[in-house]
């Protein structure tokens, strides 16, 4: 579709999950391994940072 009030469809979580999985396939693989006409486009990589969650503190031992 082509149109200058549509600037394309958002990805619901389970698309992204598909969509990361066969970007992550890719990369197990090998970009050089896998026809160019068959790799996934990176289309997430805007999404993902490079920070560690907060660490979640120990619930204290039961006595």
């Amino acid at each position: 579709m082509e149109s200058k009030g549509l600037r394309g469809f958002p990805l619901n979580y389970q698309e992204r999950r598909i969509n990361h999985w066969h970007e992550e396939l890719d990369r197990r693989i090998g970009k050089s391994d896998v026809a160019e006409r068959l790799q996934v486009p990176e289309r997430l990589a805007d999404w993902v940072t490079d920070e560690s969650p907060a660490p979640v503190p120990a619930e204290p031992a039961e006595t």
